[in-house]
């Protein structure tokens, strides 16, 4: 419990950090994951963060931090926005290794339910893969978003 509270602590004032550098309250609610206050965030405190969610109410997002680098990314439908070369689409699935590594996930776990499609109407609907990545992950709250 102990490490929790540190933790916690060491969070606020973090944060405490940022809006005083930014001169601006943050709005953890715009944050994206190649957002600078997320990388500043994983480098400062050593911590691997995470940035998921769901865009435009049909992909899933995920972007995964560690020292203030992006060791991971992944886009449910690749070329959701547009046509990518194939290896830009590649890139953008999982890596169940080293999402492995980084939160003690199941590597098999993740494999399995962070997929990829063409369309989005090949996979499962968007909240329900979301629930499903964050589950194998050990992610809490994803059912409720930022609004919940």
């Amino acid at each position: 419990m102990r490490e929790n509270r540190r933790l916690r602590d060491q969070l606020a004032h973090y944060a405490g950090y940022l809006e005083r550098e930014q001169r601006d309250p943050i709005d953890f609610g715009e944050i994206t994951g190649d957002s600078p206050a997320l990388k500043e965030l994983s480098e400062r405190m050593g911590a691997v963060v995470i940035a998921i969610g769901v865009e435009n109410e049909q992909v899933v997002r995920f972007v995964l931090h560690e020292a203030g680098r992006i060791v991971d990314e992944y886009l449910s439908v690749p070329e959701h926005y547009g046509a990518l070369p194939p290896g830009d689409v590649i890139a953008l699935a999982a890596n169940p290794r080293v999402v492995a590594r980084l939160t003690g996930a199941d590597p098999a776990a993740v494999r399995a339910v962070a997929r990829t499609a063409a369309s989005a109407g090949e996979l499962p609907q968007a909240q329900e893969l979301l629930e499903s990545i964050a589950a194998a992950i050990g992610l809490e709250g994803a059912e409720r978003g930022w609004e919940g």
